[in-house]
């Protein structure tokens, strides 16, 4: 075998994992989808959102997809903590980083919350 895999944790719908090139060291990330999860999530959707996203250049970069999820640049990092997203020094660069997100030109014709139609759906 040429990868190792590793399980990711912190998926709250998907199983995630890590996959390391033996030799290269190089790293993926394979997502496996959970069980009636697009009962709750448009995948089609969410995959036109992440690759125009990919363009903006957030997120990690969208590499292939299967009928069941999808492989994904390995993004070496780490969620702030409470306390870090506060700090005067990391401020401005939050706040500069979320303009930059939201400036990002997203072509979907749609732009409205699915969360109720979802619940309705339920």
């Amino acid at each position: 075998m040429h990868a190792q895999a590793t399980s990711i944790g912190g998926g709250i719908t998907n199983v995630l994992l890590r996959l390391t090139h033996a030799l290269s060291g190089s790293r993926l990330v394979v997502r496996v989808f959970g069980d009636n999860t697009e009962l709750l999530i448009d995948r089609e959707r969410e995959l036109r959102m992440l690759t125009q996203l990919n363009a903006c250049g957030f997120g990690a970069r969208v590499l292939l997809t299967f009928a069941n999820g999808r492989v994904e640049e390995y993004l070496a990092c780490r969620t702030l903590t409470t306390a870090e997203l506060s700090r005067p020094n990391l401020v401005p660069l939050i706040a500069a980083k979320l303009a930059r997100f939201h400036a990002c030109a997203v072509d979907e014709p749609d732009r409205l919350p699915k969360l109720w139609d979802v619940i309705e759906k339920w």
